[in-house]
């Protein structure tokens, strides 16, 4: 029974991540049959198309900040378990994920200080 138990285990999580993302590929899919199938629906009965079936439907773009936040948090969560276990594996491959989380941080930073608010319509504005 000990050995089933490890067995699941070790098929679960690394299962669970593939399924996740078939899961999402299977949605994405199916959202853009029945979107297909809809506008030939409208373009068979003479319908007109509105404009917003029309645009493409990009997922809204993620934060650069979000993401340098992410492999930071991470980064540290390694570097602190491998510290506490003395894993020092794990605590040097922590360092991987903290600093690419610090240098989009530091791209994030620099890149902030370029784009500056225009007074009159509150859109950023590039300087030269």
């Amino acid at each position: 029974m000990e050995e089933l138990v490890d067995v699941l285990a070790v098929v679960l999580s690394l299962g669970m991540p593939i399924i996740i993302v078939v899961a999402g590929l299977v949605y994405s899919y199916r959202r853009a049959q029945l979107r297909q199938q809809l506008l030939l629906k409208l373009v068979e009965s003479g319908q007109p198309i509105p404009a917003e079936l029309l645009q493409p439907t990009n997922p809204t773009p993620r934060s650069p900040l979000r993401a340098a936040i992410v492999w930071a948090a991470v980064g540290l969560g390694l570097v602190v378990f491998g510290a506490m276990n003395g894993q020092r594996p794990i605590l040097a491959a922590g360092f991987i994920p903290l600093l690419v989380g610090l240098g989009l941080l530091l791209v994030h930073w620099i890149e902030g200080r370029r784009v500056t608010p225009r007074r009159d319509s509150g859109t950023p504005e590039h300087l030269p």
